[in-house]
């Protein structure tokens, strides 16, 4: 088993730059306790930058994190970037984003999503595993 408890930071701009080949590659994934501390202290509401236009892949995987706030910079959500953030129970996707990767907010427990109009690109349930999900809702239509 793996012991670390902590992933130390100094920039989440540079953080949310680093592309993890897989999930072994992110320190993160380790086991579900790992941490990420931003210049010492535990990231638990996390603005992304905006200067990121790409969420990558694993990037906040099984973390302590409560809330998510994405800026509209954010064009593309790649697979797992959000996989088991099992605190949040809210996400707003904004209206910039075009593409949602595979199972890019698996596992959290969050009720209703709305994916806007400009979200052209789904791969493989993004929402797989969210065990209290009731609604998705596409702008200009639905589905349920």
């Amino acid at each position: 088993s793996n012991n670390l408890t902590q992933c130390n930071i100094e920039s989440l701009d540079a953080w949310c730059l680093i592309d993890f080949e897989d999930r072994s590659a992110n320190p993160l994934s380790a086991n579900y306790e790992v941490g990420l501390y931003l210049n010492g202290s535990l990231l638990e509401n996390v603005t992304i930058p905006n200067t990121i236009t790409e969420i990558k892949s694993q990037a906040f995987t099984g973390q302590k994190i409560l809330s998510i706030t994405i800026p509209n910079s954010v064009t593309s959500i790649k697979a797992f970037a959000f996989l088991f953030c099992v605190r949040v129970s809210s996400i707003e996707i904004p209206s910039s984003v075009t593409s949602i990767g595979f199972q890019a907010f698996a596992g959290m427990p969050i009720g209703a999503v709305t994916l806007p109009k400009s979200t052209t690109v789904l791969y493989g349930n993004p929402f797989a595993a969210c065990p209290t999900i009731t609604s998705i809702r596409v702008e200009d239509g639905i589905c349920n």
